[in-house]
């Protein structure tokens, strides 16, 4: 750790030299909060073939540290669409070595979209959840540990084939974690008007 701390002052020494004003004496703005965080290598593998963190995958805000294999479990267009259907299933079947593979891209129903958005976070069932990205990888800060995996896997390096995942992943919860966003300002031609410019990390993951 420290490379936050590292890249704040880096800023904080290119506003200097550029001549961009701190509010106060310090361009610093400290807090802390509790994160997640990821400090070793984060293995994931569907069948066998190895899947690289930052490109093919990156972690749910709220994962545990997770060593386990599952068998995935994709449903098909037509269960995916029958939340009733999905619902029977979900209740009366062992899922409790399974991975749920969720793709969005499978329905246009905004609706069912955020039925399985609240399976997402309000599992009880799966083993794990698997979400199919179509678009950018985004990493987001979670407060609190869940007790499932959640894999947010780009949907173009998924095999619909694949049968079987396997995830090696240290979590580590750092309580009241310090951290200091960055601010500065220049002054406009106007006394009422400046620009203002800043780092913030308060919205930021810690991955691999």
């Amino acid at each position: 750790f420290g490379g936050s701390d590292k890249s704040a002052k880096y800023i904080a020494d290119e506003f200097k030299s550029l001549g961009v004003k701190p509010f106060g004496k310090s361009y610093f703005q400290d807090f802390s909060y509790d994160v997640n965080t990821f400090p070793a290598k984060m293995k994931v593998s569907i069948d066998g073939k190895e899947m690289q963190p930052g490109t093919d995958f990156v972690v749910g805000q709220m994962m545990p540290t997770t060593k386990a294999s599952y068998e995935l479990f994709l449903p098909d267009s037509l269960l995916l669409n029958d939340t009733v259907a999905f619902m029977t299933r979900y209740l009366f079947e062992d899922w409790s070595k399974k991975m749920l593979v969720i793709d969005y891209a499978q329905t246009a129903n905004k609706e069912i979209k955020m039925f399985y958005i609240k399976v997402l976070y309000g599992n009880t069932r799966f083993g794990g959840i698997m979400e199919l990205i179509p678009e950018e990888l985004v990493m987001s800060v979670g407060k609190i540990q869940q007790d499932y995996p959640v894999i947010k896997l780009k949907r173009e390096s998924f095999d619909r084939s694949a049968k079987s995942i396997s995830i090696d992943i240290t979590a580590k919860l750092k309580k009241n974690f310090s951290a200091k966003n960055v601010i500065g300002y220049v002054e406009g031609k106007n006394p009422d008007k400046y620009f203002v410019f800043c780092g913030h990390y308060d919205h930021l993951g810690t991955l691999g």
